[in-house]
Protein backbone atom coordinates (compact mmCIF):
# COMPACT_ATOMS: atom_id res chain seq x y z
CA UNK A 1 0.00 0.00 0.00
CA UNK A 2 1.33 3.39 -0.88
CA UNK A 3 0.61 6.30 1.50
CA UNK A 4 1.38 9.94 1.27
CA UNK A 5 3.25 11.08 4.31
CA UNK A 6 1.74 14.22 6.29
CA UNK A 7 3.02 17.42 6.01
CA UNK A 8 5.49 18.44 8.75
CA UNK A 9 4.10 21.63 9.81
CA UNK A 10 7.55 23.31 11.18
CA UNK A 11 9.52 22.06 7.97
CA UNK A 12 6.33 23.51 5.81
CA UNK A 13 7.26 26.84 8.13
CA UNK A 14 10.88 26.91 7.39
CA UNK A 15 10.69 26.73 3.71
CA UNK A 16 7.99 29.45 3.67
CA UNK A 17 10.82 31.28 5.60
CA UNK A 18 13.69 30.61 3.13
CA UNK A 19 11.37 31.76 0.07
CA UNK A 20 10.09 34.91 2.29
CA UNK A 21 13.66 35.90 2.91
CA UNK A 22 14.60 35.11 -0.63
CA UNK A 23 11.98 36.81 -2.53
CA UNK A 24 13.56 40.68 -1.80
CA UNK A 25 16.25 39.74 -4.37
CA UNK A 26 14.39 37.07 -6.46
CA UNK A 27 14.45 38.93 -9.58
CA UNK A 28 18.16 40.38 -9.26
CA UNK A 29 19.09 36.60 -8.92
CA UNK A 30 16.76 35.34 -12.02
CA UNK A 31 18.46 38.45 -13.96
CA UNK A 32 21.75 36.81 -13.30
CA UNK A 33 20.55 33.49 -14.61
CA UNK A 34 18.60 35.33 -17.90
CA UNK A 35 21.52 36.95 -19.21
CA UNK A 36 23.83 33.89 -19.32
CA UNK A 37 20.53 31.57 -20.18
CA UNK A 38 18.16 33.73 -22.16
CA UNK A 39 20.32 33.56 -25.70
CA UNK A 40 20.31 30.03 -25.15
CA UNK A 41 16.47 29.94 -25.07
CA UNK A 42 15.52 31.82 -27.52
CA UNK A 43 18.15 29.76 -29.94
CA UNK A 44 16.39 26.71 -28.65
CA UNK A 45 12.62 28.03 -29.65
CA UNK A 46 14.11 29.11 -33.23
CA UNK A 47 14.45 25.28 -33.66
CA UNK A 48 11.31 24.18 -32.46
CA UNK A 49 8.97 22.36 -34.98
CA UNK A 50 5.50 21.57 -35.53
CA UNK A 51 1.97 22.84 -34.66
CA UNK A 52 1.52 21.25 -31.53
CA UNK A 53 3.91 21.84 -28.98
CA UNK A 54 3.49 20.82 -25.12
CA UNK A 55 5.72 21.96 -22.82
CA UNK A 56 6.25 20.12 -19.39
CA UNK A 57 6.85 22.46 -16.44
CA UNK A 58 6.10 25.63 -17.97
CA UNK A 59 6.22 26.83 -14.36
CA UNK A 60 5.80 31.11 -14.77
CA UNK A 61 6.38 30.70 -18.19
CA UNK A 62 9.56 31.74 -19.19
CA UNK A 63 10.20 30.18 -22.23
CA UNK A 64 6.53 31.55 -23.93
CA UNK A 65 7.55 35.16 -25.11
CA UNK A 66 10.23 32.97 -27.48
CA UNK A 67 7.51 30.78 -28.61
CA UNK A 68 6.54 30.97 -32.40
CA UNK A 69 4.74 33.88 -33.60
CA UNK A 70 1.26 32.24 -34.03
CA UNK A 71 1.37 30.54 -30.74
CA UNK A 72 -1.84 29.49 -29.00
CA UNK A 73 -1.67 29.10 -25.10
CA UNK A 74 -4.05 26.80 -23.99
CA UNK A 75 -4.69 26.35 -20.54
CA UNK A 76 -6.64 22.89 -21.29
CA UNK A 77 -3.40 21.43 -23.05
CA UNK A 78 -2.65 19.17 -20.41
CA UNK A 79 -6.19 17.43 -20.39
CA UNK A 80 -6.19 16.92 -24.26
CA UNK A 81 -2.64 15.35 -23.91
CA UNK A 82 -4.16 13.33 -21.08
CA UNK A 83 -7.29 12.20 -22.95
CA UNK A 84 -5.43 11.78 -26.01
CA UNK A 85 -2.86 9.36 -24.15
CA UNK A 86 -5.74 7.54 -22.21
CA UNK A 87 -8.84 7.56 -24.23
CA UNK A 88 -12.12 6.23 -22.45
Amino acid sequence: MNTLAKPNASATERTLGRYQRLSPMYDRLEGMAERRYGPWRRRSWFQVGGINIFEVGVGIGKNIPYGLPDLIINSNCLDTCLAGMHPE
